[in-house]
């Protein structure tokens, strides 16, 4: 068997496993086969307080998860596309909280930004959407505190960080 024919094989299995993968759903509708986002950005950073001291000395303070928004990118196949994309259009324009699973997550998000492409007749219509994500909080504090509590004790050092936070931020 040549190498271009095996290659053809490939891709064409590819396309045909397509529709097998693993659904997402946005408030009542589930995504499936072709539907599923191609693409799902997630991301975020940590905000973090500089507190510069005399001499060049700078203090970190974790102040918290600052999540991006969810970007997805898909395309909507078939007779029912066009009213599968309206029906995520009447979720933006409602502005109500919706439950997202999909990608190993699984939120209440907003439906901020959405659009799609009527195409060949509404038989294919790509679509973009952006969703916000609520505040997520991390699982542990920083180490100031424990290290702290090695020194003076537990509860020594509950009483001293918030008071040298507040001094150092006024």
């Amino acid at each position: 068997m040549s190498l271009a024919l095996m290659n053809a094989q490939t891709a064409i299995g590819s396309v045909g496993r397509l529709w097998a993968s693993a659904p997402v759903t946005i408030g009542g509708l589930t995504l499936t086969g072709m539907e599923v986002p191609r693409l799902i950005r997630d991301g975020g950073g940590q905000q973090v307080a500089v507190h510069r001291l005399p001499g060049g000395n700078r203090i970190l303070d974790a102040v918290g998860n600052d999540p991006d928004r969810l970007e997805l990118e898909g395309t909507f196949v078939g007779p029912t596309a066009l009213a599968r994309a309206q029906a995520l259009k009447q979720m933006r324009v409602a502005g109500t909280p919706v439950a997202f699973s999909g990608a190993g997550l699984s939120l209440v998000v907003r439906i901020v930004q959405y659009s799609y492409d009527y195409q060949h007749k509404g038989v294919v219509i790509p679509y973009r959407l952006v969703l916000e994500q609520p505040a997520q909080v991390a699982a542990s504090q920083s180490g100031t505190t424990s290290a702290l509590s090695a020194l003076i004790g537990a509860d020594g050092a509950s009483e001293v960080v918030p008071s040298v936070r507040t001094v150092l931020r006024a």
